[in-house]
């Protein structure tokens, strides 16, 4: 924020076993996107997502509205390359809002 690098701590860090019986770690960021450090937490999370590949699924989460007008969460999925460099080259919460707009999944 504001040039300065400052630590994050995320909402859920999961541990579960994958098909293969191993641990994954997931981490999921539920955020409200009024907060003025939203950009900044998306971007780091890009970041820390694009240096640890092994990391599960590492997901920013708001409320959204679905195809029908019903809230629900909306995710960010900081494993795919493309969500990850659009994130990292956002300088606004605008163009992160439409990021989610454009490359944000509702879970079914």
């Amino acid at each position: 924020m504001g040039g300065e690098q400052k630590p994050a701590y995320p909402d859920f860090v999961i541990i579960r076993k994958d098909s293969d019986d191993e641990y994954v770690v997931d981490i999921l960021e539920p955020h409200d996107p009024t907060r003025i450090d939203n950009l900044g937490k998306a971007r780091g999370f890009a970041e820390y997502a694009r240096q640890n590949p092994g990391v599960g699924r590492i997901q920013l989460i708001r409320m959204a509205k679905d195809a029908v007008g019903h809230n629900r969460f909306k995710r960010l999925d900081m494993a795919m390359s493309a969500v990850r460099d659009k994130v990292a080259h956002a300088m606004t919460n605008d163009e992160l809002d439409h990021i989610f707009d454009t490359d944000g999944f509702f879970m079914d």
